[in-house]
């Protein structure tokens, strides 16, 4: 096991906010090894940090939903005027 690639997938965890980003190709020994450190990282991480994550992902993700939804009334808009 290559223990940098390992301590590089536990820190990943955290520092990606739990987003898994391998910098090693499949075929590589170390995409493994990172992959496990990775997962250490997220059975280590208390539950309370993972909550938080989440409700910061849904409330991004509802941000996202609202903005689309007001882009298409603004084209809906610009059309019906355009459209007279």
């Amino acid at each position: 096991m290559d223990n940098d690639a390992y301590r590089l997938g536990l820190k990943s965890y955290a520092r990606n906010r739990g987003n898994y980003k391998n910098p090693y190709p499949r075929s590589d020994s170390r995409h493994n090894d990172f992959e496990r450190g990775w997962t250490q990282g997220l059975k280590r991480m208390p539950e309370s940090v993972a909550n938080e994550f989440s409700r910061q992902n849904y409330r991004a993700e509802m941000e996202k939903m609202a903005e689309l939804k007001r882009e298409r009334e603004r084209v809906k808009d610009a059309y019906l005027k355009r459209k007279g």
